[in-house]
């Protein structure tokens, strides 16, 4: 995918080969990542038990797999607030994830 970006007065814009608008500032990028964060709760109170991404995925009633990976599942992961229930096998189809319970 080609990308160009257009200065304008009322700032940035990312687009795409098509024209479609992507990004249309620095703003609109910092106001998209609170989204992820509305999503860490909602995982973390539903992994309480294991579970595997696509029911997670489905819980939030996300579509894209690639997004959720990057911008939800792997940061809960990196922030040790999710931990896999095979540690060895990261993608085994088998891999559920549960809530990593601190301060008890």
């Amino acid at each position: 995918m080609c990308l160009k970006i257009t200065k304008t007065n009322k700032g940035n814009f990312l687009s795409d080969h098509n024209g479609c608008s992507i990004i249309e500032s620095q703003e609109t990028l910092k106001q998209a990542t609170p989204e992820a964060n509305n999503y860490e709760s909602a995982v973390l109170s539903y992994c309480m038990t294991p579970k595997n991404r696509e029911q997670i995925q489905q819980h939030l009633g996300l579509k894209n797999r690639e997004y959720f990976i990057k911008n939800i599942l792997k940061p809960l992961i990196d922030a040790s607030k999710l931990a896999l229930t095979i540690p060895d096998k990261p993608t085994s189809p088998k891999q559920k994830f549960i809530t990593v319970q601190t301060g008890q």
